[in-house]
């Protein structure tokens, strides 16, 4: 017996394969013949529909018909395919795509007409052709429903080496067995589909993710999303995975050899989502940006995060979410303010156009992570809140914020202000990013405005002082509505002049300024600051900001407050000290109730705590109830001091009593009540002058009686006498012997 070598072993057994696979003369001439053209129908038509091609040309075959599936088998590759059970595969959710295969002898005539036949839209059409080695030539026809699919799964997926039109060009070349190995579980639909799938050389797993994911979605969705284009250059993708696992690996967030990563374009931006079978356990979402939304999203404050957490807030309770209502947009707000204006935003869009509800009723986890990224990517401006939102006379008035009607007309005044500069100024794009991204920072925000409201007594004092300059303005809730878009206008100016960075601290800084500004100046001349000089326009800010720290170091609590309210002619008969009631002028202590100056004319009144003769009237403001016990020295405060003891001639104790602020400012010692009452007695003296006009005038250009009025009122203030009870100054420091200047 011949032993064969391994490589003559080798060779035999291909030899016998490649025999095992050739077709037999006999053979080959029984399924020519069963694949002839019928007798009597033209043959020379030019074109065919798919069952007329079989009826004229393979009239004889034995046909097998499933759902959506026909198969002309003239070759007999079909006769051992086993039956099946019924399993399609719709490549969306409403197209099911029809499978035609024919098989003949290469010598048919069905070969020669093939090109002949004309499919309808949601066929797709297998002509495969027996060659006598055992061999097999198959060639496809797509039709326009099945090619539409096919650009829609190359485009997200960015095959690039793909083209569709020579498709019909081409043929395949497959052995036998290769070829019934595609139908080995059956000749059912979804094989047909796989099939062809694979003779075009695109991954079956790829294929059927994609079609999970146009499943996930109405083809209304589809539609919408196909023709949506964010701020006029970006395209939004949607991809849906089983897991977040899967997202980070088809992301590149972790690899693996057996998955390719996809990134987007430039001008791209990719959501993915979990499976809606998924979601209710793992609300993920995960943002992918081209070079190009990043850039514009640096600019505009806003981060990767920030649209990823907007997402996964709308999506959360959106699962089987059909309705937005009243009690749907409190919630939204509650978890933050992007989401909020998302769903009114969308309530209004509803309402005017019902093709847009379709396409959220049949997608709405997908659509609201759309509509996240697009109100993070689009033009802000959309999405400014509607007059019906602020207005309680507007027709549908639904507020922003429940409660107070005035705070909710500010509040929405503030954001669409923010709204309206965030194309001009970074600083606020980045500003109101945090207001409608973060719930944190935007109930701080609120609650701040909302305290500064209190403090400042906005609402009791501004409607009358104010009203006059907004005419427009039918109703408190419009007046304040409109100040507040004067507020944001006012704030940019400022964050221009003093390139100071919007946090919410500065922001309230800012928002008081400008109420005082309007107090002092009206919003009319606010709106033509900008028009000044740099010069004049800061000059104008700093004394503001002047007023306002004397404020804050003052702790005004209603500058209405009138002590002298609570004075009456008993009160006074008492304090009066024993030399003024000796004096000689005074004809009826009965009768003492101000004391007339023969020559200024003026209203003289003996203070209460001061025991000091002055003129209320030309004080420079009423007498407040102040309080110096909690005073904090800051630098801005004692740059004030230093500014109004300017004006008086240099003294020792002045310097002393500055050195000592600096020093308690420093931290280098304890302040002592002297220092307190002596900073605020300075202050609020200066705030006096000022409001005399006599801000920075030398004293000696003052007629005398101004100091006395002035200091006198600031004793009363603050319910002080010049000296204590043990004759001590109040004022200045014990340490400090050289005072030498006090006028009785």
């Amino acid at each position: 017996m011949r032993i064969l070598t391994p490589q003559q072993y080798a060779f035999v057994t291909i030899l016998y394969l490649y025999h095992m696979e050739l077709i037999s003369q006999n053979y080959f001439e029984e399924i020519l013949y069963n694949s002839r053209a019928h007798p009597v129908f033209n043959k020379d038509w030019n074109v065919y529909t798919s069952v007329k091609y079989a009826d004229t040309f393979l009239p004889f075959v034995h046909g097998i018909t499933g759902t959506n599936t026909m198969v002309f088998d003239g070759a007999k590759l079909f006769e051992t395919i086993p039956k099946a059970n019924k399993n399609i595969l719709k490549l969306s959710e409403s197209q099911l795509i029809s499978s035609l295969i024919y098989t003949y002898p290469i010598d048919a005539l069905a070969t020669r007409k093939k090109d002949s036949v004309q499919l309808s839209k949601n066929e797709v059409c297998s002509f495969v052709e027996l060659n006598r080695n055992g061999s097999v030539d198959i060639s496809l026809k797509l039709g326009s429903n099945f090619k539409k699919f096919l650009n829609t799964y190359l485009q997200h997926t960015k095959t690039s080496n793909f083209n569709i039109h020579t498709i019909g060009n081409t043929s395949i070349t497959k052995s036998v067995s290769e070829f019934k190995k595609y139908f080995q579980n059956g000749s059912v639909h979804k094989n047909h589909m796989l099939y062809v799938f694979d003779l075009l050389g695109l991954s079956q797993n790829n294929v059927l993710d994609f079609i999970a994911y146009t499943q996930a979605f109405n083809t209304k969705f589809i539609s919408y999303l196909e023709k949506l284009v964010i701020a006029e250059k970006y395209k939004i993708t949607v991809f849906i995975e089983k897991s977040r696992k899967d997202i980070l690996y088809k992301t590149g967030v972790l690899t693996s050899k057996d998955t390719q990563p996809i990134f987007p374009e430039k001008n791209e931006i990719y959501i993915w989502l979990v499976s809606k079978d998924y979601i209710k356990y793992e609300p993920t979402a995960e943002i992918q940006i081209g070079v190009s939304v990043a850039k514009d999203f640096i600019e505009k404050g806003v981060t990767k995060e920030n649209i990823q957490t907007l997402i996964i807030t709308q999506i959360e309770d959106e699962i089987d979410q059909r309705v937005i209502g009243n009690d749907y947009l409190e919630e939204k707000l509650d978890k933050a303010m992007a989401s909020a204006m998302i769903a009114y935003a969308l309530q209004e869009e509803f309402t005017k156009n019902p093709v847009s509800k379709e396409v959220f009723e049949s997608s709405p986890t997908a659509f609201f992570a759309v509509k996240a990224a697009e109100f993070t990517a689009d033009s802000i401006k959309k999405y400014r809140i509607s007059e019906a939102r602020w207005n309680p006379h507007a027709q549908g008035f639904n507020p922003l914020f429940k409660g107070n009607t005035i705070h909710n007309a500010f509040f929405c005044g503030i954001i669409n202000g923010l709204i309206d500069l965030a194309a001009g100024l970074p600083e606020m794009i980045g500003f109101l990013s945090k207001i409608l991204h973060s719930k944190s920072f935007a109930s701080e925000f609120f609650d701040s405005i909302k305290k500064l409201i209190d403090e400042e007594k906005i609402i009791e004092t501004i409607l009358e002082a104010l009203g006059k300059d907004y005419k427009n303005a039918k109703s408190p809730e419009a007046l304040f509505y409109f100040m507040a878009i004067d507020v944001i206008n006012l704030i940019s100016i400022l964050i221009g002049l003093y390139g100071t960075a919007v946090s919410i601290q500065n922001f309230v800084r800012f928002t008081r300024r400008s109420f005082r500004y309007f107090r002092r100046y009206s919003p009319k001349k606010m709106r033509s600051l900008d028009e000044l000089p740099s010069s004049e326009k800061q000059k104008i800010l700093d004394d503001i900001e002047e007023d306002i720290v004397i404020d804050d170091i003052l702790d005004k609590t209603d500058e209405s407050d009138n002590l002298l309210d609570d004075f009456d002619n008993d009160e006074l008969l008492d304090d009066i000290p024993e030399d003024i009631e000796n004096d000689d002028f005074i004809d009826d202590i009965d009768d003492l109730d101000e004391v007339k100056d023969p020559i200024n004319k003026s209203s003289q009144i003996v203070g209460k705590y001061s025991r000091r003769t002055f003129d209320p009237d030309n004080a420079g403001g009423p007498i407040l109830d102040l309080n110096w016990k909690n005073t904090v020295i800051t630098k801005e405060g004692i740059v004030i001091v230093k500014k109004h003891l300017s004006r008086f001639d240099k003294t020792a104790a002045n310097t002393k009593m500055i050195n000592r602020l600096e020093s308690v400012e420093r931290g280098d010692i304890e302040i002592t009540d002297w220092d307190k009452r002596f900073y605020t007695h300075e202050i609020r003296e200066y705030d006096r002058y000022k409001n005399l006009g006599y801000e920075k005038t030398k004293n000696v250009d003052i007629p005398e009686e101004v100091w006395n009025n002035t200091h006198t009122a600031t004793l009363e203030d603050f319910k002080l006498s010049e000296f204590n009870q043990n004759g001590i100054d109040n004022l200045y420091h014990p340490d400090i012997n050289d005072i030498d200047f006090h006028i009785p």
